[in-house]
């Protein structure tokens, strides 16, 4: 992995005795709350990020507000700055990997349409997580960055 996150395994966490398992396995509160963390890109900047997660059976919305700082190089296209503000998203839990979510969406950006793929894991314990973002840009950058992020529960 490029950032140097690599993805967190889809364990289901144990449950304490006496209690039942949740359904599918995740972890119980799953994936709500707000994390804390830092996004990283391979060109070494950085921002600092604030994730808050909303779960509502499996599905999963987030609101990713990001600071200051973060750029991405992307090839031919040169070295772009991600704007600081507020991102949004909604996932579904797998039930086959219930710490893991998974969305796809678009960003337009000069015109052009940039293909986003998300993903997050969440630790066996529900404490961390760590998110990857891999941007699709238009073919005449030559590069597709990936932007990453490990976040801790607030």
């Amino acid at each position: 992995d490029p950032l140097g996150i690599a993805p967190t395994p889809t364990v289901a966490p144990t449950q304490p005795a006496g209690q039942p398992a949740p359904i599918g396995g995740a972890a119980p509160g799953g994936f709500g709350g707000t994390f804390a963390g830092n996004l990283t890109t391979a060109n070494g900047s950085a921002a600092p990020a604030t994730l808050v997660l909303t779960q509502n059976g499996d599905t999963v919305a987030a609101r990713l507000d990001i600071g200051p700082g973060l750029t991405v190089d992307a090839g031919s296209c040169g070295s772009q700055a991600v704007p600081a503000g507020t991102q949004s998203a909604a996932g579904v839990i797998d039930p086959a990997a219930p710490n893991r979510l998974q969305t796809t969406g678009s960003i337009p950006v000069a015109g052009f349409t940039i293909g986003v793929v998300l993903t997050a894991d969440l630790a066996a314990d529900g404490q961390t997580l760590a998110a990857r973002a891999d941007l699709d840009l238009p073919f005449i950058c030559g590069v597709d960055p990936v932007i990453g992020g490990t976040f801790a529960r607030q």
